[in-house]
């Protein structure tokens, strides 16, 4: 799935030359990159659609061509900041799935992977390793507003010009150097100094800090 800082720069760069444009051809190498609609049903929906900044389209028109290629999986929709904490407790609050877990599940907001889930619940202060219906009040309310702030955030750090997004083919993470706790398993805590520490979730790694993230 990919992130959806990841998106968000792709869209920025390709939106404006696309906007206005009428989508005459959508062609899908890969089907099973679609999660839904339909990969048949996706490309009758955009053909013949005029593009509005969509990333996902293959238009073709006026000798113009939009390829987007990526090896994961598209999502339904990508984060939308107007969730309030109360929607994310209702949905998830019942689960006995770990946070971590539920946040990478897609089902309720798509576009949160392995990277911002570590950076998310850090910010939050929450253990990965906790099931859902632990959360209180609280937690939900700060987890709620991190969300929007974090991936908000990522997405400013990792900005680009289309004439590097080109030259690199999109693979430069600009948000690398920015990561508090993803990829620093065994150092020091950027708040508190402690040793941060990994665990496997859901067959995934999850770095955390055992002070500020308390199970």
């Amino acid at each position: 799935m990919p992130e959806l800082p990841e998106i968000e720069t792709t869209k920025r760069i390709i939106g404006p030359q696309i906007t206005g444009r009428r989508i005459d051809e959508t062609v899908i190498m890969r089907p099973e990159v679609i999660a839904r609609p339909l990969a048949d049903q996706f490309c009758k929906g955009t053909t013949g659609r005029m593009s509005a900044g969509t990333i996902a389209g293959f238009s073709k028109g006026e000798t113009y061509t939009c390829d987007f290629s990526t090896q994961r999986r598209a999502g339904t929709a990508f984060f939308r900041y107007s969730l309030f904490w109360t929607v994310l407790a209702s949905r998830l609050g019942k689960r006995r799935k770990t946070i971590k877990e539920c946040l990478l599940e897609q089902s309720v907001i798509a576009g949160i992977g392995n990277i911002y889930s570590d950076e998310i619940l850090f910010a939050a202060g929450i253990h990965p390793a906790r099931p859902a219906n632990t959360l209180t009040m609280d937690e939900w309310q700060r987890l709620a507003a991190v969300l929007p702030e974090r991936l908000s955030f990522f997405i400013d750090k990792n900005a680009t010009t289309p004439e590097e997004y080109l030259r690199t083919k999109g693979q430069d993470y600009r948000n690398t150097p920015f990561l508090q706790v993803y990829g620093h398993s065994g150092e020091s805590c950027p708040v508190c100094k402690a040793t941060l520490c990994r665990i496997v979730i859901g067959g995934r790694s999850s770095v955390y800090c055992p002070c500020c993230q308390k199970c």
